[in-house]
């Protein structure tokens, strides 16, 4: 019996044996492949991350351990896109306010200016 472990490409999806071990086959293939092409390659292989997306992901997602594994995933993503989302208006949001006040400013001064020449 093998045991289950994270995906070799996507962390946040727990593998039964098996299909852990076919994953991780495939990755180091991959990666064996992109250092016959370039001995100082490093990192996860283009190709592993792309046979994830398109091949092994939708297969596993047949199956509803991993299907639910998904939809967990997924719906921690929208609130870290929610969260970023605030936090990027919290500081954009006051800074585009400063950028408007300094512009007011800008215009302001510069009638002031043309007025005085005339």
């Amino acid at each position: 019996m093998r045991i289950g472990r994270m995906h070799p490409v996507a962390n946040w999806l727990r593998c039964q044996g098996d299909d852990y071990t076919h994953s991780m086959d495939q990755v180091l293939g991959f990666r064996d492949q992109a250092m016959a092409l370039d001995p100082s390659a490093s990192g996860l292989p283009p190709a592993a991350i792309q046979w994830f997306w398109t091949e092994q992901l939708p297969q596993l997602l047949r199956q509803p351990h991993y299907r639910r594994q998904a939809e967990q995933h997924l719906d921690s993503l929208k609130l870290k896109s929610t969260d970023l989302g605030e936090m990027i208006e919290r500081i954009a949001g006051q800074l585009l306010n400063d950028q408007a006040e300094t512009d007011q400013q800008i215009t302001q001064l510069l009638a002031v200016l043309e007025a005085s020449n005339a």
